[in-house]
Parts: structure tokens; sequence; C-alpha cells
């Protein structure tokens, strides 16, 4: 279970600003938005990792928003066997919010998502490498 606390944390961002996307209604609006925080971390990346990233979006009408977003998070240094070992965690990803307006009161909606999450490492004695992992992800919710 190697860089669980990693993965959750890049999650609990992206839910963030996903979340963050889909506020306004009016057609041809334009949204930005940023974060910045921090992810504590178990395995051979110990500790806790600053993370920054951000999310723009544009509503298609009163329900369709589609958005798109990039984070990033330095893992640091660590030392295995002597060798020195930097990594960074990099995610890019976009989709699909769609509302369905019922009233003033109620708004479900439902989200559709895809992206591409990268683990870059640059180790002393090999070299660079780059693992990469594709993501999809469907939601739902309601806004009261």
């Amino acid at each position: 279970m190697r860089g669980f606390g990693t993965r959750v944390g890049v999650v609990c961002i992206l839910f963030l600003l996903i979340c963050g996307t889909g506020l306004a209604g009016d057609r041809g609006l334009a949204e930005v938005s940023g974060s910045l925080g921090l992810t504590s971390a178990s395995g051979y990346y110990d500790g806790n990792h600053l993370n920054a990233g951000g999310a723009f979006g544009f509503n298609l009408g009163r329900i369709a928003h589609l958005f798109g977003e990039v984070n990033y998070m330095p893992m640091g240094k660590v030392s295995y066997y002597g060798y020195e070992a930097e990594s960074k965690i990099m995610n890019y990803g976009g989709g699909l919010h769609l509302r369905i307006p019922v009233n003033e009161k109620v708004e479900p909606y439902g989200l559709l998502s895809f992206g591409l999450g990268q683990f870059k490492d640059k180790i002393s004695y090999l070299g660079d490498s780059t693992q990469n992992n594709a993501y999809f992800g469907l939601g739902g919710g309601a806004r009261i």
C-alpha cells in the first residue's frame, strides 16, 4: 500500500476542484479556481507534501459545464541504498458536470471525469522514469 496517503490526498484535491468548477449556471460564463494544500504520505515519501492545482470551466448552458484541471505535488528527495531519488506527481484531467434542475431548492447533478496521472522519478543511477495512469470517474449529488 505504498503511496496510499498520497493517492488519497490527490483524490481529495481533485474532488474539491471538480465541485468548485460547477457553481455557476449562466451560459457562456467561464470559471477559474485554484488550490494549495498539504498532503500527508507514508512509505518511501513520509511526511507532508505541498500540492497546488487549478481548474477552469465553461458553462455550455444551464445544464452542462465543461471543465479541465491540472495538479502538481513535489514528493521531495529520498535515499535508496545510497542513491538519491526525487519524485513528483502531476495530474491532468477534465470532464463534464451535468445539472438537473428540479426546482429552486434542489438541484441534482451528475459528473463524468477522465484524465492522466503521472508519477515522475529522477533516480541518480537509473535516470528518469515516468509512470502514467489513466482514470475515469462517475459521480453525482445534489445541491440543496
